[in-house]
This record gives structure tokens, sequence and C-alpha cells, in this order.
């Protein structure tokens, strides 16, 4: 949306024309909610897993990209301070 504000943007004629910028915005999201509501949908919703399952699947996709990140950068961290555990090489 960084791109709606500026196109309405007109320092000499109307100093406040940007803020039609929220009208266009608006009108986007009500046609999409339009769209969405007089969708016929064939999907239909798996009854055989729970909520709980769910939600713990959602939390794992959510931590794995996350603990991923903080296992390379300890590892970067650990690299540059130039430590060696010289019990790990026995």
């Amino acid at each position: 949306m960084y791109l709606v504000f500026p196109l309405f943007y007109d320092d000499t004629n109307n100093p406040d024309a940007w803020l039609n910028g929220y009208l266009l915005m608006a009108a986007i999201i009500g046609v999409a909610f339009l769209i969405i509501l007089f969708h016929n949908s064939t999907l239909l919703w798996n009854a055989k897993t729970s909520v709980l399952k769910d939600v713990t699947d959602m939390l794992r996709l959510f931590a794995n990209p996350l603990f991923g990140y903080l296992r390379s950068l300890l590892s970067l961290c650990h690299d540059r301070t130039g430590y060696h555990d010289m019990a790990a090489d026995v």
C-alpha cells in the first residue's frame, strides 16, 4: 500500500487528497469481502483432527524457522568468538 498514498498526493490543489487512499483501500477490502461472502467453496473441513492438534501444528510451523534462525545465529556468534572446546576434540 506504499503506492496508494502517493497516487493521491496533490500539494497544490488539495493537501488532504492523500486521504482518498483510504477510500481506495476500503473499496478493495469491500470487494474482497463480497468475493469471500458469495464464494461457493467446495473445501471441507477435516473433522478428524482436533483443534488442539491444529494449534500445536501451527505453533510448530512457526517455531521451526525461528529456532533454526536462532541456532544459526548462535553458531555464528560462537565461531566469531574464537572459543574452541578442547574436550570436544578428544
